[in-house]
């Protein structure tokens, strides 16, 4: 969960002009969990997709870079190039009380683990 909020504020802090609107792309096997699904969804309140891809991380980066070369959206060459499901899961309010706790928990546990 830390590195899914981490990741979270990462892609929320470098989107520079990227809609929010535009729905997150999940691949691997945990992409296919509904609880990691819906945990996304509320966490980012944006509608989630899965990559139907045999190699989605190599997929994802050659997505990512026409899309910067042809000035796209990702969702629109992953869209045209790519096996990307329907959108499971619609856009939604973000749930910012609970990033906001796992945040401090985050914050404890590291005070926890250095005490100087």
């Amino acid at each position: 969960m830390a590195s899914l909020v981490g990741a979270l504020d990462v892609i929320e802090l470098n989107s520079s002009g990227i809609e929010t609107d535009v729905p997150l792309i999940l691949a691997g096997g945990g992409s296919k969990g509904s609880a990691w699904q819906e945990c996304i969804a509320e966490l980012s309140g944006r509608s989630i997709r899965i990559a139907e891809e045999a190699e989605p991380a190599a997929m994802g980066a050659a997505f990512q870079a026409v899309a910067v070369l042809e000035p796209k959206s990702v969702d629109a060459v992953a869209g045209k190039w790519g096996r990307v499901g329907p959108a499971i899961s619609a856009a939604r309010a973000v749930d910012y009380a609970t990033l906001e706790r796992i945040r401090r928990a985050q914050d404890d546990l590291s005070a926890l683990n250095n005490p100087c």
